[in-house]
């Protein structure tokens, strides 16, 4: 076998499989926010929204969620999707938690916050890590010169 070529966007085994579990996550997260089944929002105290506003939230969820599932059963990454990912659930889990402290949601909303906050750090540490680092070029005080430029003697 010849050597594997690894590339920014190829994920690890670990992520693969994070990536492959926030799939039924997220689903079960779509589920909640459905407007016919209230009983996830009671169980997470969470408040009752107008139907229009559950539908495009539980959209959201579950297509974040395939694309999760997608990208760790490839072992590919979208950047864009996991940077979109990692605000979305930062975003989430930030409100949930900051309701939950002031006294607004109960104490289990709060506590429902912790696996997003904990996947947007981890989304925002491999998207650090797996960063394209330009190579230190431009440094020489040299002119730059194209092709077909004239050099003088």
């Amino acid at each position: 076998m010849g050597l594997m070529r690894h590339s920014r966007h190829d994920l690890g085994r670990g992520m693969r499989w994070l990536l492959i579990l926030c799939g039924p996550m997220n689903l079960a997260g779509a589920i909640c926010f459905a407007p016919p089944f209230p009983a996830g929002r009671q169980l997470l105290g969470l408040p009752e929204a107008p139907p229009l506003y559950l539908w495009i939230l539980s959209s959201w969820v579950l297509a974040f969620g395939v694309a999760y599932l997608l990208q760790g059963w490839s072992g590919r990454a979208s950047r864009g999707v996991l940077a979109v990912g990692a605000w979305g659930k930062a975003v989430f889990g930030a409100v949930l938690l900051a309701q939950s402290a002031t006294g607004d949601l109960p104490w289990q909303a709060g506590a429902a916050a912790v696996p997003d906050l904990l996947l947007a750090a981890v989304f925002v540490v491999w998207l650090w890590r797996s960063r394209a680092v330009a190579p230190a070029v431009g440094l020489s005080c040299a002119p730059d010169r194209r092709a077909g430029d004239r050099v003088d003697a």
